[in-house]
């Protein structure tokens, strides 16, 4: 059975829609690529989220300044072929955070 919008009531379409939302927390203990203002890029496990950083374990942090690759190339590199830790632990500022990602959401 297909059903129209107008089938669904707003507190319906408000529950539906309040479950699919995910919010960073979501992401915790899961791989992840944090794009930056700048030239950098973070692939890693997320560890925490405090008020003004994000912790990320077992890192790979890279600087695309030393490459002739493109953000999106590096990434999807690291989606097949895993990520290449070059830190322990790496602290990003959130005011430098453009966007967060599961590394397993990366369209290969």
């Amino acid at each position: 059975m297909r059903w129209r919008i107008d089938d669904v009531s707003d507190t319906q379409l408000q529950h539906t829609v309040q479950d699919r939302i995910l919010s960073v927390e979501d992401f915790i203990g899961k791989h992840v690529v944090v794009d930056v203002e700048g030239p950098f890029v973070y692939l890693g496990r997320l560890h925490a989220i405090h008020d003004k950083t994000l912790v990320l374990k077992s890192v790979d942090v890279h600087d695309l300044r030393d490459s002739t690759t493109t953000r999106e190339v590096y990434v999807r590199q690291a989606r097949v072929h895993g990520i290449q830790a070059n830190r322990k632990t790496t602290y990003i500022r959130l005011e430098k955070v453009v966007s967060i990602s599961p590394l397993e959401e990366v369209i290969e």
